[in-house]
């Protein structure tokens, strides 16, 4: 899906054929098989250097992307004071978790340090270090 291409098309510089595309009565001479391999070779090496160059710009673009889609999404931003719901993961830890709620909360965030957050809840409880990444 990065680069485009199959893997027979990056290694052998053509499509691969399937046996129904192969006509049962195919018989060459050895007069064509030379003037056939000479070419087909050629082709091939010609074929497999145009194939590796747009492989290699097509997964330079798609790693382009991805990184800026895991730039884009990687981090909520948060600010102080700001009201929040926290991801319940006991529910999915424990068995029979399936009927306790999803998320926890509200919570206010009291200070926030680079992936991390400490949250206060109604009581004034204080939850720290709790991880903001996704």
């Amino acid at each position: 899906m990065t680069t485009n291409f199959s893997p027979f098309s990056m290694m052998f510089g053509r499509e691969a054929r399937y046996p129904s595309q192969i006509p049962e009565q195919y018989q060459i001479d050895s007069s064509v098989e030379d003037t056939v391999a000479k070419d087909n070779l050629t082709d091939s090496a010609l074929n497999i250097s145009k194939i590796l160059s747009c492989a290699e710009g097509n997964t330079k673009k798609a790693q382009e992307k991805m990184k800026r889609m895991s730039l884009k999404s990687s981090m909520q931003k948060f600010n102080v004071g700001d009201m929040v719901w926290r991801l319940n993961i006991r529910s999915r830890q424990r068995k029979g978790g399936e009927l306790d709620p999803n998320f926890l909360g509200p919570y206010t965030v009291s200070s926030v340090e680079n992936k991390s957050a400490d949250l206060v809840d109604v009581n004034g409880v204080v939850f720290p270090k709790i991880n903001m990444t996704t």
